[in-house]
Parts: structure tokens; C-alpha cells; sequence
């Protein structure tokens, strides 16, 4: 289960968020910058979560879990 850890960055090169992707399975969680969970993407049945597992959009739509005030 190889995990690969990318960094979301703002404008000015700071990290605010990374989002970890499982390659088997195509399963990605989003976590803030103290590592915190902010949602989760399952491929399976291809919906996006937030951290209390309520679905919030069909399709991969993490990004807009990502706070405003930190763009």
C-alpha cells in the first residue's frame, strides 16, 4: 500500500495542505498543514467526504475542502 504525500502551496511557496494518495486503490486524504484531516476522495464509489464522513460532492472535490483564508 504505497502512500504518496503531495504539498499544496499558496501563492507565495508556503505549504497549507498536503494530500495523501493511496496508488493501489486511488483513495486520497487531504490534511491541513499541522496534519490534521480535513476530508477524504474514496475512488470506489468516486465521492468526496469531509472529516465527519458526510459525502460533500460527487467526483474528487478536495480542493474545495481547503480553507479560503489560507489561499
Amino acid at each position: 500500500m504505497p502512500i504518496v504525500k503531495t504539498d499544496i502551496r499558496n501563492k507565495w511557496g508556503q505549504i497549507i495542505a498536503y494530500v495523501e494518495t493511496n496508488t493501489d486503490t486511488g483513495d486520497k486524504t487531504l490534511k491541513n498543514f499541522y496534519n490534521q484531516i480535513l476530508g477524504y476522495y474514496k475512488a470506489s464509489d468516486d465521492t468526496t467526504r469531509d472529516f465527519f464522513n458526510m459525502v460533500i460532492a460527487k467526483g474528487d472535490a478536495l480542493g474545495t475542502l481547503i480553507p479560503t483564508d489560507k489561499i
